[in-house]
């Protein structure tokens, strides 16, 4: 949960908020404290927020964020993650030409790609099973094997990296479980989503309202075809 402070009167009638215990105390009707998270609170009614306050929100939307600036400490949380998330991705593409130019000197060398030298290269020559796991150089004499016999695959797709490096991000079945678990459990919201702190209590780790929501669609998904 991220800290901003608001720009304008902000409204809110759902969600999960980061209050002081003084702002919290004004507006008690309509939030419930969320079990073993300190200053956390699940807004259950309208509540409001005047300007210049310091609120935690979790996934704004855009009419909220439109209300609200970044903290400091917020703003620098969210440039260190950019800037993991370029060099991680730099990385990775860095790998992938290496991988390259390693399957081009392989070819290059090869003396008899028609023959009994003959190479694979998934997606290109010979036949694949589909999803090519690397370059497989096969068909030659123990005197002929050349010094590399297996390369990475080429043009791999890029991992996907989170904005958050958080397990709850792709693990989306361990969510889904987590959420039956909730709901056969009875903690659920009125309209029947399983609770977030509930789900959090199962799992060991925090869970945002829209994975919450993405793990209840998938739970019920599964449901229907079982």
């Amino acid at each position: 949960m991220l800290e901003y402070i608001t720009i304008a009167i902000l409204e809110l009638f759902t969600g999960l908020i980061g209050l002081s215990d003084r702002q919290a105390a004004l507006r008690s009707r309509t939030l419930k404290p969320v079990k073993g998270r300190k200053g956390v609170y699940e807004i259950l009614g309208q509540v409001f927020f005047k300007k210049g306050e310091r609120i935690g929100l979790e996934n704004p939307d855009k009419m909220t964020l439109s209300k609200v600036e970044p903290t400091p400490e917020t703003v620098e949380f969210l440039a260190g993650q950019v800037a993991e998330r370029i060099e991680a991705r730099a990385a990775v593409m860095a790998e992938q030409m290496a991988e390259k130019i390693l399957a081009d000197k392989i070819l290059q060398n090869d003396p008899d790609p028609a023959g009994q030298g003959s190479m694979e290269i998934p997606g290109q020559i010979g036949e694949t099973d589909g999803i090519g796991q690397g370059i497989q150089v096969r068909g030659f004499m123990d005197d002929d094997v050349p010094p590399v016999m297996e390369a990475p695959a080429m043009g791999a797709p890029l991992m996907e990296i989170p904005v958050r490096e958080h397990p709850a991000v792709l693990n989306l079945a361990e969510l889904a479980r987590a959420a039956g678990q909730a709901i056969e459990a009875g903690r659920v919201t009125g309209s029947g989503a399983p609770e977030v702190a509930a789900m959090e209590e199962i799992l060991g780790y925090d869970v945002t309202a829209g994975q919450r929501d993405e793990a209840w669609k998938i739970w019920k998904k599964e449901q229907t075809n079982a």
